[in-house]
């Protein structure tokens, strides 16, 4: 993959794993049923939006640097 592509995916799975774990958050703030599971989902999302996003930045910046 070209430095450039792997930049866009780093920024585009950053971002829709943030939006998604923020919406099954906001979604719970209406429900009262098994919201334990569902926030837990929400919180996994934003963590893995903190993961996923700088490892695949980082493995661009490592082919540019190449």
């Amino acid at each position: 993959m070209k430095k450039n592509t792997l930049k866009l995916c780093a920024y585009l799975s950053f971002g829709f794993c943030a939006l998604g774990g923020a919406t099954i958050l906001a979604s719970q703030l209406l429900k009262h049923s098994d919201w334990l599971l569902w926030t837990g989902f929400g919180l996994y999302f934003i963590g893995k939006a903190f993961f996923t996003g700088p490892i695949l930045m980082a493995v661009a910046e490592k082919i540019g640097k190449d």
